[in-house]
């Protein structure tokens, strides 16, 4: 028997690293896990999920529209935006309203779409596909658009916090060199191997002395390199024989002296007692420096 289960995870890792699943199909699976993990609500999950997918649906038609009121009307007074890609980091309505209009006055025939979403208590991400617009001598279109992943925090109806990454895609073409590409891409593909291998020395290898995880649906969080390491062997005593396989990266580019942050949807899959499958669709955010 195979699940599919969508609009899971919330992955947020080594400066904040977020793991967010929905596993009511995927508890069937498990034999008495040491200690027993506790489930958020089916109610609570689906109540979130609801609430995002508003949220950016309207922020998505505002901007479509060139609404300048209605872009404001979604955002709080003191909304942060940050794109450390194109070096924005804004504080409050004036300061991001005046990049709206501009922005808007720009590209004009820009138009958005939300392609996907993976929440969490406290911070959730969109994935969205942006045509119609030019970008460093290139044009994108809706069968080759440029994708932009939010990391979004919303008070209600309304968004609070809004931090931009790029797809690999168009981080390459416009960021990063090929060295630098690689080094992206040989940290994530670290990552999947490291929670794969049911190792967890393996696995504290990753990780800065001084590394946080925290967990904003399990409500769990690890300070320290050793308690991250002491998690994942509970972990993998949850979800024997789990393993991850990266489907899509995303990210910021490089700034000297500072931690990039990284990331990718991860496919996760679990087999149970009885050979059944789960399949989890996680997403992964990592803040890395010096390739830790």
């Amino acid at each position: 028997m195979k699940s599919l289960i969508h609009r899971l995870a919330l992955l947020y890792l080594i400066i904040v690293f977020i793991c967010l699943f929905v596993l009511n199909a995927c508890a069937e699976l498990r034999s008495e896990p040491p200690p027993a993990r506790k489930l958020p609500s089916s109610t609570k999950v689906t109540q979130i999920a609801e609430e995002f997918n508003n949220v950016t649906a309207a922020n998505a038609k505002a901007w479509n529209d060139k609404d300048l009121d209605a872009i404001e009307a979604v955002l709080t007074e003191d909304i942060r935006f940050i794109d450390a890609s194109l070096g924005d980091n804004l504080t409050g309505t004036k300061e991001v309203m005046d990049m709206a209009g501009n922005f808007c006055s720009n590209f004009p025939e820009l138009q958005r779409k939300t392609t996907d979403h993976f929440i969490g208590r406290e911070e959730s991400i969109a994935f969205y596909d942006y045509w119609g617009w030019k970008l460093g001598g290139k044009d994108y279109t809706p069968d080759d658009p440029f994708r932009y992943v939010f990391l979004l925090k919303t008070q209600g109806a309304l968004i609070s916090y809004w931090r931009l990454f790029e797809g690999l895609a168009a981080l390459e073409t416009h960021f990063l060199t090929e060295t630098e590409s690689e080094e992206f891409q040989a940290v994530i593909l670290s990552y999947g191997s490291a929670w794969s291998s049911m190792n967890s020395n393996t696995l504290a290898k990753l990780y800065a002395k001084d590394a946080v995880r925290r967990d904003s649906l399990f409500d769990e969080s690890q300070q320290g390199k050793k308690a991250i390491k002491d998690f994942a062997a509970v972990f993998f005593a949850w979800y024997p024989e789990a393993k991850w396989t990266p489907l899509e990266m995303f990210g910021e580019r490089p700034m000297r002296d500072k931690p990039q942050a990284i990331g990718s949807i991860f496919e996760i899959q679990v087999t149970g007692p009885d050979d059944n499958e789960c399949e989890v669709l996680a997403t992964v955010l990592l803040q890395v420096q010096d390739g830790k």
